[in-house]
């Protein structure tokens, strides 16, 4: 997990800097931190469901099963296996 701890570590430095910033300046630059985020959010998201996808049709396993090895309800495997079929 290092390039989670490294991005964490990264994260948070940025925040202990806004939060020393005075409050013009922190909500400015608060702004494309906040937007950044998001959008590595969303990629994660993509990458994840590219994942379970990929698992699913290489394996060959039904929905319970990919519920079972991911840790995750029957319901959000199907949501991620359709998160990652093009659109």
């Amino acid at each position: 997990m290092e390039p989670i701890d490294s991005a964490k570590t990264a994260v948070e430095a940025a925040l202990v800097e806004l939060a020393e910033m005075p409050p013009v300046e922190r909500f400015r630059a608060a702004g494309p931190l906040s937007e950044l985020l998001s959008t590595e959010a969303a990629r994660a998201a993509r990458l994840r469901a590219s994942a379970a996808a990929q698992l699913r049709d290489e394996q060959r396993l039904t929905y319970a099963e990919l519920a079972e090895m991911l840790g995750v309800s029957l319901q959000r495997a199907a949501q991620l296996v359709k998160a990652a079929a093009p659109k």
